[in-house]
């Protein structure tokens, strides 16, 4: 028969095909089937619930897709076994996609802390950084003097050197926070004002 380790591989595959091509599980019964198939909920292995979480959110179900990124990352770093992670490798796009479950669930704090964690394996993600700088610009006080939000970036970014202070600068004017925009022109040197 076929071994247990090739039956698993098989029903990961399958999972990650439907988060592929979500058409293909035609309805979420069959994807829950199939992970139920291959050890789920019980299973250890990170990989079944990184790719339903990715399958649910590209399905729009961001409560569910919520349940299972929290259950694929709380396993990721203490999972043993020998076989290869597929989520290991794919940490940036798993704590940025759980950002953006978040930012819809309206789970502000975890939007900014998912967002950071990706943001610290890839700082140059647009969408991540005027997501959190919006979000940021709300608390009391920040959208006139940007004080927090200047500490923030100074732990992700070396806001002395001018790509990354440019970076900052167009995700805070995609967000409109003038006070931090003025603050990053500030930082700037002189010579590379003008552009």
């Amino acid at each position: 028969g076929i071994s247990k380790e090739r039956y698993f591989n098989a029903g990961k595959g399958i999972l990650r095909l439907f988060w592929i091509r979500p058409d293909l599980a035609g309805t979420d019964d069959e994807a829950d089937r199939v992970a139920r198939l291959i050890g789920y909920p019980e299973a250890e292995n990170p990989d079944i619930y990184y790719f339903l979480a990715l399958y649910y959110t590209k399905r729009g179900d961001y409560e569910r897709a919520y349940i299972e990124m929290g259950r694929a990352l709380s396993r990721v770093d203490t999972y043993r076994e020998a076989d290869t992670i597929y989520l290991r490798g794919d940490l940036q796009r798993a704590y940025g996609t759980m950002a953006g479950i978040c930012q819809k669930l309206g789970k502000k704090q975890e939007v900014v802390r998912y967002g950071v964690l990706s943001l610290r394996l890839n700082r140059y993600q647009e969408d991540i950084l005027t997501e959190i700088l919006s979000l940021l610009r709300e608390e009391p006080g920040e959208g006139s003097t940007a004080e927090g939000t200047w500490r923030f970036l100074a732990g992700l970014y070396d806001l002395t050197e001018s790509r990354e202070i440019l970076f900052c600068y167009k995700c805070a004017k995609a967000t409109g926070f003038i006070a931090l925009e003025n603050k990053l022109l500030e930082a700037l040197p002189e010579e590379d004002r003008d552009d």
